[in-house]
């Protein structure tokens, strides 16, 4: 517009200009004259033209305001740009210096969903070094399964309070985390970022479902349990099905109460108080109905101090009722011996006179003797010594010096009594048989001790009719006392017999015992009771018959006992798998139908390889659960017909029936293959296992199984021999190319007579404040082949060479020497011997010998057996214990389990010290209040028997600790290699004891 206007601006200048000289040549002005007005035309001119740029200035002036206004707009938002810029800084700042103070992972993302800041504990939370989270999508953290979470959490909008999910980390390891998060908005309100607070809850989640694992075991548990807080009201917070039942029944239990209420309805009768001060131990309960032994036991878990506690009862009220009356019994009989008119006295087995009743004092002039030897005379001490070491009683007439010259005729009864502070103790009875009133207050004494007796008891006199049932004859037969005195011995049997006949009528008639009998009672519970019953005829000093005895004895938990006695003694502890005994017993009976013809078998004999690596290296909790594993898998790849069992360590037996060496070859390439593919993984570690096969055909000249197995075991060696993993046939030369099996019996033999054994004397710490001998164990072993083979290992062979009993000897000579050495230390020597060995009497007359011939004290010599050779010989064992404890020394059980049928047999057996099951120690843990409970219990057991009691733990502090508290006498600790350090073969042959 403003070029329009210019030239507009000039056209009208020329025409003022043209008609200013056309005026002025019209009125006859010169031309000088009209060039005068030019100066006046051109600042008019001038004028014009400034008046032109004037307002083509004031055109762009405006045109270039208008810009600065735009501009400056733009320049302002910049502004506002920069100073947002300026605020995001700031905040940026912020998110790098404060969260790293912060314990929680901080994550910011864009709308993108990409991470653009984490902080160090971000990176730490998800396994990422410093700074590689970011520009990292936020998408890699979500586990694929839960893809849903995806935009929800790209979304910068959504705020999140509080939300468990699971992440993931660089490493595939999830976490269970707790999210919060919220915007990050722009002045305008809209929503440019999104900051994430996460906080690992994983292991809270783990206590969570720990502790309603915990809530389960308790609830559906068959003891009574509950869970009070462990603060000053101690409030029941839980309680299970089982503790209700355990309350007297009524309705005043909807509200749980505190612990002083819960105990109170337990009947406890105010003996809650002392649980107050043993919240980390046991204490006995004492009701009006029930008896309980409790312990309080704190549920959590590190250094915090316990928000709760388990509460756990046991009825232990037929044992404290048992406990009672053996108490009462005790004190019964203290008061006889007291009361008594009847001289009686206790002596040691030497005759060292221990106590006496005040009538034995009257029988004897004063001063009484020392030792009962000198006094008896005509060499009637030794008649019965020799009766007591035969039979472990003596009833016989001897002649008694009571003065310097006077001597009284009496008949003595003299019985072995149990140990009491680890000495034999005999119990003398004397009559004078010139006093009639002697003989009566002797049978009122042994009517007292046969009414404490446990065994049912019951007399008649010799027209048949009762005068007399002690209590456990009554409780056995469900009758009174008052109800059947006086009356036929019919009506006491009757209903339980359907002989028309009462058995003490027929003896009595015979005049000789009758074979015992069993009968079925009804119980107060479902099952009926089993009652083993004996009936005699009753004699006096003359030989008349006077009446008739009828023992009783409840037999039901022997025979059920017996039954799993049988079973364990058949199968292995371990495996489930028969026992070498077993087995061996299945292939002699095998070697029978082939000498009859009727079918052919095959013998395999199976050793793993690389068995051992598992056991160093991570222990033998895991050989263990291998050798399960193991035997499965063999057990899948053979015929149903087939059997299997577990000779020993890590060697196993198969029988196949009506089998050829060719098939069973096949069969047992197919279980080698499979052995080859698989893996056992324990933790973190993976190990592959092999194993060599021995096959031999079992041929009717065989001579017995024993020689057939050690056919099979040939092949075996011969296998590894020729690379391990593979399956060899027995053939007839096979023995003289297999070294390491024809050379044991001159390896076993050389060792024998040149001291080459090392023994290794592991002692053991005291594990109670009770002053104690000290107590060691000797360990045989044998170098060979770079390994240091244990006892049991040498026992296997020796029994093969015939050198079983040499291997017994050394071993017994050895440890005997070993104390002759050390004859004033006073400590006591374990020897794990060969119960095999021991059921035979050479062994302890050997032993015997040795004793004298080194001129030790047997009470310093424990011979151990372990509970499985126990229950597999019991009889026989039992026997030989007694023989053992009689010649002085003593005996220990190894390996106890707590079962029932080790403590059927505990009466059965004179023990001194026990051993508790390894495995019972290593179940311990602060999640299993009923196995701490198992194993105290066990312990109260040994020291109620008086025994000496062993725990064996592994060596940790807190393991050691807890036994410790449990009041075991001793304590061995072992490393995952076993028991003790082994010594090199160019050391000694042996350590030294003491």
């Amino acid at each position: 517009m403003w070029i329009w206007g210019g030239i507009l601006l000039v056209l009208g200048y020329l025409a003022t200009g043209s008609f200013m000289v056309y005026d002025a040549w019209s009125a006859g002005l010169t031309g000088s004259e009209v060039w005068r007005g030019v100066p006046f035309l051109t600042l008019t001119l001038l004028f014009l033209i400034g008046l032109m740029v004037f307002s083509v200035t004031t055109r762009h002036l405006g045109g270039a305001l208008q810009h600065n206004r735009h501009e400056r707009k733009r320049l302002q938002a910049k502004l506002r740009e920069r100073e947002l810029g300026v605020s995001s800084q700031a905040e940026a700042v912020l998110l790098q210096h404060l969260p790293r103070d912060m314990s929680d992972a901080v994550l910011v993302h864009d709308e993108s969903g990409v991470i653009v800041y984490a902080n160090p504990q971000a990176h730490r939370l998800f396994d990422y070094e410093p700074g590689a989270l970011e520009q990292r999508p936020l998408a890699q953290l979500i586990p694929p399964w839960r893809n849903d979470e995806v935009a929800e959490s790209t979304d910068v909008e959504r705020v999140v309070t509080d939300q468990r999910t699971q992440r993931l980390t660089r490493r595939g390891r999830l976490v269970m985390v707790s999210l919060s998060a919220s915007p990050l908005k722009d002045p305008a309100g809209q929503g440019i970022a999104r900051i994430c607070v996460i906080r690992d809850i994983s292991q809270q989640q783990a206590a969570d479902d720990q502790a309603r694992l915990i809530q389960s075991a308790i609830q559906h548990s068959d003891q009574p349990m509950a869970v009070v807080d462990a603060f000053s009201e101690r409030n029941v917070l839980f309680w299970n099905q089982a503790m209700v039942n355990a309350l007297p029944p009524g309705d005043a239990y909807e509200t749980k109460g505190t612990l002083t209420q819960l105990l109170r309805d337990l009947d406890v009768s105010g003996r809650y108080e002392p649980l107050r001060e043993a919240e980390q131990g046991r204490d006995i309960l004492i009701g009006t109905d029930r008896v309980w032994l409790a312990q309080l036991t704190p549920l959590s878990q590190g250094r915090n101090a316990p928000s709760e506690l388990l509460l756990s009862c046991v009825d232990i009220t037929e044992l404290h009722r048992q406990h009672q009356q053996v108490a009462a019994s005790e004190q019964q009989l203290a008061q006889n011996w007291k009361h008594s008119s009847q001289p009686m006295c206790l002596s040691d087995h030497r005759g060292r006179l221990l106590q006496q009743n005040p009538a034995f004092g009257k029988l004897f002039q004063s001063p009484l003797p020392d030792s009962l030897a000198p006094a008896l005379a005509n060499g009637e001490w030794d008649r019965i010594h020799e009766q007591m070491q035969a039979h472990g009683a003596a009833d016989c007439r001897a002649s008694v010096q009571v003065g310097p010259d006077a001597y009284l005729e009496v008949q003595v009864q003299v019985i072995a009594l149990e140990e009491h502070n680890h000495q034999p103790r005999w119990f003398w009875n004397w009559r004078d048989d010139s006093k009639g009133h002697q003989q009566r207050n002797a049978e009122s004494w042994a009517r007292s001790v046969l009414h404490s007796s446990s065994e049912g008891i019951a007399t008649t006199n010799a027209q048949g009719f009762i005068d007399f049932i002690n209590p456990a004859a009554e409780s056995m037969l469900g009758c009174r006392a008052a109800d059947v005195v006086g009356l036929s011995s019919e009506h006491l049997l009757k209903p339980l017999m359907a002989e028309h006949q009462s058995p003490i009528d027929r003896a009595l008639r015979l005049g000789r015992s009758l074979a015992p009998l069993k009968v079925s009672v009804a119980s107060d519970t479902d099952t009926p009771r089993t009652l083993r019953i004996v009936a005699g005829p009753s004699h006096n000093g003359n030989g008349q018959l006077v009446g008739g005895v009828l023992h009783i004895h409840d037999i039901t938990d022997m025979e059920r006992d017996a039954s799993e006695m049988t079973h364990f003694a058949r199968h292995d502890g371990l495996t489930g798998l028969l026992n070498r005994r077993e087995f061996l017993l299945r292939v002699d009976e095998t070697l029978e139908t082939v000498r009859s013809g009727q079918s052919e078998n095959v013998l395999a004999y199976l050793d793993l390889d690389k068995f051992k690596p598992v056991n160093d290296s991570v222990g033998h909790a895991a050989g263990d659960e291998l050798l399960r594993q193991i035997s499965t898998l063999i057990r899948e790849q053979l015929r149903k017909s087939d059997l299997l069992g577990r000779l020993g360590g890590d060697e196993f037996g198969i029988l196949f029936y009506r089998c050829d060496l060719d098939e069973a070859d096949r069969l047992m390439a197919k279980a080698l293959k499979g052995l080859h593919d698989f893996r056992f993984h324990w933790g973190e570690q993976s190990f592959q296992i092999g194993a060599s096969v021995g096959l031999v055909a079992i041929a009717p000249d065989a001579g017995s199984g024993e020689e057939l197995l050690a056919m099979a075991d040939t092949a075996c060696y011969a296998a590894k021999q020729a690379g391990r993993n593979r399956v060899q046939v027995y053939a007839g030369d096979m023995a003289q190319s297999v070294e390491q099996g024809s050379l044991w019996p001159q390896i076993l033999q050389r060792a024998i007579e040149a001291d080459q054994f090392t023994v290794d004397f592991d002692h053991a710490s005291a594990g109670s404040t009770n002053a104690l001998p000290g107590y060691a164990r000797m360990q045989l072993r044998l170098h060979r082949g770079g390994e240091l083979l244990p006892l049991d290992h040498l026992r296997a062979e020796a029994k093969r060479c015939g050198l079983a009993a040499e291997l017994e000897r050394w071993q017994i000579g050895y440890g005997f020497e070993q104390l002759r050495q050390q004859p004033d230390t006073g400590s006591w020597l374990a020897l794990p011997v060969d119960a095999e060995m021991f059921s035979s009497n050479q062994f302890i007359d050997f032993a015997r010998a040795q004793a004298e011939r080194t001129g030790i004290d047997p009470g310093r010599v424990v011979f151990e057996f372990s509970e499985p050779d126990v229950m597999f010989r019991l009889s026989q064992l039992s026997e030989a214990m007694n023989r053992l404890v009689k010649c002085g020394f003593r005996c220990g059980l190894t390996q106890f389990t707590f079962s029932s049928g080790i403590l059927a047999c505990l009466r059965m057996l004179p023990l001194q010290v026990i051993e508790l099951d390894p495995r019972l120690t290593r179940m311990q843990g602060e999640d299993q209040p009923s196995q701490n409970i198992l194993v105290d219990a066990a312990v109260r057991l040994g020291h109620l028997q008086g025994y000496r009691v062993i725990a064996v733990v592994d060596d940790h502090t807190d393991l050691i600790q807890w036994v410790q508290d449990l009041q075991v006498d001793y304590l061995f600790t072992v490393n995952e290699s076993g028991t003790g350090q082994e010594t090199s073969p160019d050391e000694s042959r042996s350590g030294h004891y003491g």
